[in-house]
């Protein structure tokens, strides 16, 4: 376990630099109930109907009519006495469910990143990429802790290099700062968010998922976050989307053979076609989309492909070429998910000529005082490029801080409804996931029931004029 210490950044780029940024240790600022009875006199039995006699009163102890006189002509006034409260009722609803949240002047974040700092330190000439995206993300970091000091809000960071190793994470865990923690973000692996969500879990300390959106994790666990929507979310926008926009559009889920798993997560197979594909040649020659559209009624194709695997990426994009020379007369669209956005990179002409909509968590804000700030901080003081790890970081830290200062420790409990208004890259609409079939009512009070929080913010976007902007509704 690496424990960085809380120094400036000094970058320039190199990877000379990354070595020094490591070795330097960079961080960041871093009851019962009673009821009162109603009671009756009971009525003198009579036989017969009395017989009114004027100036004469009935006296109902001798059951005759007497000669009126003062003293059986008076009337009882009633004084009303005070009326007895209803007993207390317990409303037990959404906020009063929720745990208690302690309200601090500073709160200890951990930060945890594969800087792979021993790797550098052993001299190697190579950073891998993996690590400059995390130094990225650490600098977005820093400087989103300086914004909200300049709020009026204090974290004490500690950031852990965990090495690429669950062993290190491991001991991450049993080390006394890290379980002083008010808050942790990351891990990155898959198999280290397994084990730190169970650690939260067993704590109560709310952990925040800035990379990963593994959902399975989420298990009865109100104290894990997702600060990207999962697969399901994905895969849920998407079918929403197109019946907003393409209310009588022709579907097609495309899919390889072997890939039918998909299909659980589109719901209603009858409103969409599946396209499967068996062919596998590389630039699938022996595929043609082109066959099965219709005119005059838009035609969607969703690759519901997620994985960075190089098969996967060479799949989407064979396919996107095939769709896209589908005929202009054609209304043609086609929907893909975050990981393959960097497929743009590789052929700007056909995201540029093409309708791709891209499903992203962020859209830079070029417009943003604080995104032009972060991109004057990285050109002056490192001599390159700020990229969108560090935007994520800079908005990740920024809501999170606000949220701790505004609800305290729990603050996720609090996190629906709440606005983020000045992002440079992220927006931020968490809900509470609970059991697929819970009703309403037990949503507005279960909060025992939460199985997870998760970010279900998307921007839908596309290439124009090679630049990524927002799809117009």
């Amino acid at each position: 376990m690496t424990l960085v210490r809380n120094h400036r950044l000094p970058l320039n780029g190199s990877n000379r630099f990354m070595r020094i940024v490591i070795l330097s240790g960079l961080v960041i600022l871093l009851g019962s109930c009673s009821f009162t009875k109603k009671t009756t006199t009971a009525k003198p039995t009579t036989t017969g109907s009395p017989t009114h006699t004027a100036g004469h009163v009935y006296n109902p102890k001798t059951g005759q009519w007497e000669p009126a006189n003062p003293s059986n002509t008076h009337v009882d006034t009633l004084v009303w006495g005070e009326l007895p409260q209803p007993a207390p009722v317990d409303d037990e609803t959404f906020d009063d469910l929720r745990p208690m949240t302690n309200m601090k002047d500073r709160y200890q974040v951990s930060l945890l990143l594969p800087l792979q700092s021993q790797d550098v330190s052993t001299g190697s000439d190579k950073v891998s990429l993996i690590t400059e995206k995390f130094i990225q993300y650490l600098i977005g970091y820093e400087q989103g802790v300086k914004k909200l000091e300049r709020e009026g809000i204090y974290l004490d960071t500690k950031v852990f290099d965990t090495e690429n190793s669950q062993k290190e994470v491991s001991q991450i865990i049993g080390d006394q700062s890290f379980q002083k923690s008010d808050l942790v973000l990351g891990p990155y692996r898959r198999n280290m968010v397994e084990e730190m969500a169970e650690y939260v879990k067993t704590r109560q300390v709310p952990m925040i998922t800035p990379w990963t959106s593994f959902s399975q994790f989420g298990v009865d666990n109100p104290f894990y976050v997702l600060s990207k929507p999962g697969y399901q979310s994905h895969c849920q926008f998407i079918m929403d989307d197109i019946s907003h926009r393409f209310p009588d559009a022709q579907i097609f889920l495309v899919y390889r053979e072997g890939e039918e798993y998909f299909k659980n997560f589109f719901g209603d197979e009858s409103k969409y076609i599946s396209f499967v594909v068996h062919d596998e040649t590389m630039d699938l020659q022996n595929t043609f989309p082109d066959s099965i559209v219709v005119a005059n009624r838009p035609n969607v194709f969703i690759i519901p492909h997620f994985r960075f695997a190089e098969s996967e990426r060479r799949f989407v994009y064979a396919m996107l070429r095939k769709i896209g020379i589908i005929p202009p007369d054609f209304q043609v669209t086609s929907y893909i998910l975050p990981q393959m956005k960097s497929l743009a990179e590789t052929d700007y002409d056909l995201f540029n000529q093409s309708k791709i909509y891209i499903l992203e968590t962020g859209l830079t804000r070029i417009s943003s005082p604080d995104y032009q700030a972060l991109k004057r901080y990285f050109q002056n003081q490192f001599n390159t490029f700020v990229t969108e790890d560090a935007l994520e970081a800079y908005d990740q830290i920024v809501f999170a801080g606000r949220m701790l200062k505004k609800h305290g420790t729990q603050f996720q409990y609090y996190l629906e409804g709440e606005t983020y208004n000045d992002p440079v890259y992220m927006q931020f609409e968490f809900k509470p996931v609970y059991p697929p079939g819970t009703p309403k009512t037990a949503e507005e009070s279960g909060v025992d029931k939460i199985q997870y929080f998760e970010n279900q913010h998307f921007e839908l976007i596309q290439l124009k004029d090679f630049q990524f902007v927002r799809v117009q509704d």
